[in-house]
């Protein structure tokens, strides 16, 4: 069983696990494809792992923490281009809207 890294606290891997959760839900909530979803299929799992249970048997690597922490930061820009759309589209339905009842 490969041991803990010293440098890693409870509080870390406890955020890093947070982290999963975050992958899964904005993967649910941005539609992406099934595809893109499988690439973290491995870790996903650990969703569910208590923060000591995941620290002492070693499952979250230095490179898998690094891959999880750039998916979220690239679903955080997704989502911000998404909301920014729906801001515009929202903003221009309202433009049209008062053009209509000005129509009249």
């Amino acid at each position: 069983m490969p041991r803990p890294n010293p440098s890693w606290s409870s509080r870390r891997v406890l955020v890093q696990v947070s982290g999963l959760k975050s992958i899964t839900s904005k993967h649910l909530a941005l539609e992406k494809p099934t595809n893109e979803q499988k690439k973290f299929s491995h870790v996903t799992p650990l969703i569910l792992a208590l923060a000591d249970e995941v620290s002492t048997r070693g499952y979250l690597s230095l490179e898998v923490i690094e891959q999880v922490e750039g998916e979220v930061q690239r679903l955080n820009v997704v989502k911000a281009s998404k909301m920014k759309h729906l801001m515009f589209k929202r903003q221009n339905e309202l433009k049209e809207f008062y053009r209509g009842v000005h129509m009249v």
